[in-house]
């Protein structure tokens, strides 16, 4: 019996939202071009033709993502669609190659033949410069496939040439215009920012000392023997004896998630109109102002179980949590590793152990799956690579957190509810 498997109904897989296409081998075989639908395209969604005579072992849609599993000697792809200026082909986050879509319907890109899980990534972009690894304060890249920096913003310059340019700090301006100093964050700490003004040279911004009520002259406040930052990260306080108070206000929210939120930590009314911020974070309403929160559920659909990194605000990060779609703020280490074991699956070490070094199934990624048999040992599983990663301590979960997260604008995340953890 011939075991390939052949598809040859377009009509009846044209939308393939959460199906998958497999076979027993790597020779599933499309015998006429095919129009998946569904796929994410910026805020709304696109199709993607299959081109004739495509193989593989596999290809699926989860959550309009589309991935092919082991593409055979040729796997095309493009789209019909207009709107599709470049297509991009990425392997574990890497990008592998890129294709402007001149001809809708017709322009046409072929997966690599290497083994593995691709991504095929449609794009509004017009040029594949977006194929180019993201570099730090990078205005332009060279063209794809060079990449590399070719114009800097205003108070970076050119370092390097050709893939691999740079952008880095001028001390001073030059023709770009009058030094900005860079605004970098460092997510193992969401409150330590590098490159802003640091006078006492402790690891915390001037400006956020003078938001805790520290010298930011002094890198010992209270002269105790331990600098702010250590103090700080580790929960006590920096400025006299004991720990630090987690809610100032007594309203239910820490210090830490008010500040990441950009409410006031002494005043359980933020923007008084008569609710505490936690009811009305609780009931879906806005704590900074009026009216509801801007939630959008088909956005949040699309990004549960994703490590997010605010790039607006001093690299405060977050999960959100695949169950009920809320994001949850990481906080301090301990807190987020704490947090982050609590959301955790268990599941037996036979489990952990027949999985190691492959790609989970949609139906994992984006949880936590804690090992029930082997310490409680926790590995998150990566929403987009589907990689476990393994959490280990403290250190170690902020260390995935930094590797894993994704950079988002505020506007973006305000799209997603804040949990409160009871």
């Amino acid at each position: 019996m011939n075991n390939k498997l052949k598809i040859v109904s377009l009509l009846a897989i044209s939308s393939m939202m959460g199906f998958q296409v497999l076979a027993a081998t790597n020779d599933l075989i499309i015998s006429e071009n095919m129009n998946v639908s569904d796929v994410t395209l910026g805020s709304g969604t696109t199709n993607i033709v299959v081109f004739a005579n495509s193989s593989a072992e596999s290809f699926d849609i989860v959550d309009g993502i589309f991935t092919v599993t082991n593409p055979g000697s040729s796997f095309s792809v493009g789209s019909s669609n207009a709107s599709v200026k470049t297509i991009v082909i990425s392997k574990n986050g890497s990008v592998q190659d890129c294709i402007i879509n001149s001809t809708p319907g017709t322009s046409s890109i072929t997966l690599p033949v290497t083994s593995g899980t691709y991504t095929v990534q449609p794009s509004e972009t017009t040029t594949c410069s977006n194929a180019c690894s993201n570099l730090a304060h990078t205005a332009t890249y060279n063209a794809y496939p060079t990449c590399g920096a070719a114009t800097c913003s205003s108070g970076y310059t050119i370092s390097g040439s050709g893939s691999g340019a740079t952008c880095v700090a001028q001390s001073s301006g030059n023709g770009g215009g009058s030094y900005t100093p860079p605004k970098t964050t460092d997510p193992l700490n969401a409150h330590t920012t590098i490159g802003i003004k640091d006078s006492d040279g402790d690891g915390l911004s001037d400006a956020l000392e003078i938001a805790l009520g520290l010298n930011p002259n002094n890198a010992d406040t209270d002269s105790d023997g331990y600098n702010d930052k250590l103090e700080f990260t580790l929960g006590y306080n920096p400025n006299g004896t004991g720990k630090m108070p987690s809610d100032n206000d007594n309203d239910g929210l820490s210090n830490d998630l008010e500040i990441a939120l950009g409410l006031n930590p002494d005043k359980a009314d933020t923007d008084e109109d008569g609710y505490s911020d936690k009811e009305e974070l609780l009931s879906g309403h806005n704590p900074k102002g009026t009216g509801k929160s801007n939630i959008d559920n088909a956005f949040t659909n699309k990004q549960k179980g994703k490590i997010f990194i605010e790039t607006e605000g001093n690299g405060e990060a977050w999960y959100v949590n695949p169950s009920n779609g809320d994001k949850y703020f990481l906080g301090r280490p301990n807190d987020a590793f704490n947090l982050m074991r609590k959301f955790s699956l268990g599941v037996k070490h036979s489990f952990i152990v027949a999985n190691k070094g492959k790609i989970y199934s949609a139906k994992y990624r984006g949880k936590i799956l804690l090992d029930v048999e082997d310490s409680g040992k926790a590995y998150y599983i990566d929403a987009n690579d589907g990689k476990a990663y393994s959490l280990g301590n403290p250190t170690n979960a902020f260390e995935v957190i930094r590797k894993r997260g994704i950079g988002i604008k505020n506007i973006d995340l305000d799209k997603i509810s804040t949990g409160i953890l009871q």
